[in-house]
């Protein structure tokens, strides 16, 4: 079982959302920001440039996530599920980003209670980004098993579910970590029967 990390195991839009609610802003200036954010896939030059431009001081990446993560909740029961679903399936995580900002947050979830380093895969650092099929042949390869035996959840259609099966991969979208909680309900089950 292999997760993406932002919107799978990390709910990032709630997070953004509350950070955005600390901050002494107008509704416009929110609704600006969270398209130019476009939950983590925007431009991030213009995003920094408008929140700069809008907070009165620069901001960066590292910055940002760390402001993100003071308003990241980790979820418990996902982690609970997550346990139990260890003993009977390998798990593993492929997500797109920068190594630093990706491993502060699988840390600050507590999610690295779960996931080894070993199992661990961050585009920046393996040399393919989702869609890219590599990327998931690199991580069948990397935990040992057939691309035909891997089962991918993530929240965006195109570069998780349909790249991954492109990549010979079983996939589910989601839509963040309740709704994923709820399509690991059944493999739970199984694990503690």
């Amino acid at each position: 079982l292999v997760f993406d990390l932002d919107q799978t195991l990390f709910d990032r839009q709630a997070a953004f959302d509350d950070w955005m609610a600390s901050l002494d802003l107008t509704w416009l200036e929110r609704k600006r920001l969270r398209e130019l954010d476009g939950n983590g896939d925007g431009e991030r030059e213009l995003f920094f440039d408008a929140v700069a431009s809008i907070i009165g001081e620069p901001i960066s990446q590292q910055t940002f996530v760390a402001a993100l993560l003071r308003f990241a909740k980790p979820d418990q029961a996902l982690i609970c599920m997550l346990k139990r679903l260890q003993a009977n399936n390998v798990l593993a995580i492929l997500t797109n980003g920068g190594a630093l900002s990706q491993h502060t947050k699988i840390d600050s979830l507590g999610l690295c209670e779960i996931f080894s380093s070993n199992r661990i895969f961050v585009s920046s650092v393996i040399g393919f980004e989702k869609p890219d099929p590599r990327a998931f042949h690199h991580v069948a390869e990397a935990i040992g098993v057939g691309n035909e035996a891997c089962l991918y959840f993530g929240d965006r259609i195109e570069t998780d579910v349909f790249a991954a099966r492109r990549a010979g991969w079983l996939a589910c979208h989601v839509g963040g970590p309740d709704d994923l909680k709820q399509r690991l309900l059944p493999i739970h089950k199984a694990a503690i029967c």
